[in-house]
């Protein structure tokens, strides 16, 4: 197994986090629609699985790193079978501003105007 810091010289490998945020944001990677292409970008991303490319950095222990990463990518490939990421962000007509926005219609039946943050 390598040594992070000892592959080449400078390369220390993946630092780990202070915490795991209880919120999730949506991070959009454009990919050409082909399993191929996903799986390249999934096999990418699975190497923060393996703990020996990590050092410590932050205050989380490398082993709960690896966890959350594990977490991330099962949800990354749920979400990829259905093609869309979770948004808190919807349009919002004109009229209205964060404060006084009282529109309960699905988003995607209204010719909306601009964007609102719902939170």
């Amino acid at each position: 197994m390598p040594t992070p810091g000892k592959n080449y010289e400078g390369q220390k490998g993946y630092p780990t986090p202070d915490s795991v945020p209880d919120t999730i944001a949506c991070r959009v990677f454009r990919v050409p629609d082909n399993d191929a292409w996903l799986g390249v970008l999934m096999a990418a991303i699975e190497t923060t699985l393996d703990e020996w490319r990590w050092y410590n950095w932050g205050s989380i222990s490398i082993a709960d790193t690896v966890d959350a990463w594990n977490e991330i990518i099962l949800a990354s490939y749920a979400e990829s079978l259905v093609g869309t990421c979770p948004t808190n962000i919807v349009e919002a007509p004109y009229w209205d501003t964060a404060s006084d926005a009282d529109d309960n219609a699905d988003f995607s039946d209204q010719p909306w105007y601009g964007l609102l943050e719902v939170s």
